[in-house]
């Protein structure tokens, strides 16, 4: 993926097994999708706390987050369960989105995705990516930054 292509539509899972799209939760507004490696890993706990405890820094920019992972259903539910996050992790327990997003890893790889931030502006295209295995809080450090040099 890069800037100013346009980000891929989906329909994967929530918590409660509920088939959700992009163009559902982002609205009319701006999505933050971010696909983290695995439920329960320290780094991965880091970043969905930190993408939860700015909730009103992205929704004050009329911006969705929403965090995908390669977990089965069952791991995504107890993750959220215990996480709380006030917006949709959903599974791509194939990796189909994944491979649309271009983060899937081979199958042998360790770990599954390649841990991105996708910022999608309300057209649909890529505004803004973030790359980085360890640095979870920055994922959303960064975005916001990105956001707040948008005007409106």
């Amino acid at each position: 993926m890069r800037i100013g292509q346009r980000a891929p539509e989906f329909e994967l899972p929530d918590r409660t097994g509920t088939v959700r799209t992009l163009s559902e939760l982002r609205g009319g507004g701006r999505a933050a999708v971010f696909f983290y490696l695995t439920a329960g890993l320290p780094v991965c706990v880091a970043e969905v706390a930190r993408f939860r405890d700015s909730a009103a820094d992205f929704e004050g920019r009329d911006t969705a987050r929403i965090g995908i992972s390669m977990d089965p259903l069952g791991r995504t539910q107890a993750f959220a369960d215990v996480m709380n996050p006030g917006f949709p992790l959903l599974t791509d327990a194939d990796g189909a989105v994944a491979a649309e997003y271009q983060v899937r890893r081979g199958r042998y790889a360790v770990a599954p995705v390649k841990r991105q931030t996708f910022l999608i502006d309300t057209d649909g295209t890529v505004l803004h990516i973030v790359v980085g295995e360890l640095r979870a809080v920055a994922h959303v450090e960064e975005t916001l930054s990105f956001l707040r040099t948008l005007s409106g």
